[in-house]
């Protein structure tokens, strides 16, 4: 919960100042972060798309790994 809130303030808000997340999409970023990963995939266009975010890279749904295992 303090990495959701300390995201939402550091992160919060896009270019303008205006709110770009939700506390629910920063609670996901945290247990992402928590979960180790390090892709955060979304179509929500409140995220900063094409960066990151705690080292998480926010992207939209592609294939960022070897889809098969032969």
């Amino acid at each position: 919960m303090r990495d959701a809130v300390r995201i939402k303030k550091e992160h919060g808000k896009n270019r303008t100042g205006e709110k770009s997340f939700k506390s629910a999409d920063a609670l996901h970023l945290a247990a992402a972060r928590r979960a180790g990963c390090e892709y955060f995939v979304t179509h929500d266009e409140g995220f900063p798309i094409g960066g990151a975010i705690d080292g998480l890279q926010i992207i939209r749904p592609s294939v960022v790994w070897q889809e098969t295992l032969l």
